[in-house]
């Protein structure tokens, strides 16, 4: 009989095949001369400190801070809003409060995510900072397209370049750059196939796919861009175009990153 705290899944499967006895207390089970089968209850691997976030506590963060929102309470109520599954939003909480930028409180099934401290507010450009090491670019790919089809445009959002230029004094680039979620664009991609251009030199814009909805951020700004584009969806929020483009060879675009950062009222 093995019996451990985690069982790898290979291993787990070579168990299985063997018809080897194994518990793994709370989680698993598996005794075949009992006729008892394998249940599996998996509550999620926390992450470890000091590892990069995943895209849903990355999105959950930045919705966070990028609004002010000091307090999520009801995980079944922030998956409807930000299109999550309840157990994919209890495991960005989780991963939040491992990394040590959030707290959780527990009452009864239910739990809130805590940003600060009972007796002192949120500091958010500390905490912004503090997240930084752990916080990926959310750009996954980008490609041209002779134009977006204009019946699915409502989601796509300013980004790359054309964004840094409105929250900056950079120049407009000769092609815009237009941002839609992965998921949104696993639904429509056949849509694209047509728009697609072979190269950028023959590409009218460029759409780049995000990890996450690239619609988090409920700033002026984003209302402002989407009056002058009434089709789209607006202008991405500062903070997850700050990731998308640091570490730019253009001198001129990470000195446009961080006036962007140091113009925001914290």
């Amino acid at each position: 009989m093995f019996v451990n705290d985690r069982i790898p899944s290979n291993q787990r499967d070579r168990f299985i095949r063997l018809r080897l006895p194994f518990i793994v207390p709370g989680t698993q089970l598996y005794l075949p001369d009992l006729l008892m089968d394998l249940r599996e209850h998996f509550v999620g691997e926390r992450s470890s400190p000091g590892e990069k976030l995943s895209p849903s506590a990355q999105h959950l963060f930045l919705m966070a801070v990028e609004q002010r929102i000091g307090r999520f309470d009801n995980a079944q109520a922030l998956a409807q809003k930000i299109n999550y599954s309840a157990m994919t939003i209890g495991r960005a909480m989780d991963e939040l409060e491992v990394a040590g930028l959030a707290r959780i409180a527990r009452s009864g099934k239910t739990k809130a995510l805590i940003f600060g401290t009972e007796n002192e507010p949120v500091q958010w450009r500390t905490l912004w900072e503090r997240a930084l090491p752990l916080l990926r670019s959310p750009a996954r790919r980008a490609f041209p397209l002779y134009e977006c089809p204009s019946h699915l445009t409502a989601p796509a959002r300013l980004g790359g370049i054309s964004a840094l230029a409105r929250y900056s004094m950079l120049s407009d680039p000769k092609i815009e750059t237009w941002v839609v979620g992965s998921e949104w664009y696993r639904g429509n991609a056949v849509a694209f196939e047509g728009a697609e251009a072979p190269g950028p030199d023959w590409g009218n814009e460029s759409l780049e796919i995000w990890s996450y909805d690239p619609g988090l951020s409920g700033t002026s700004e984003s209302s402002w861009i989407r009056g002058e584009y009434a089709t789209r969806g607006g202008i991405v929020d500062r903070l997850s175009l700050y990731l998308a483009l640091r570490g730019s060879n253009d001198e001129r675009v990470e000195q446009a990153l961080e006036k962007m950062i140091g113009d925001i009222t914290w």
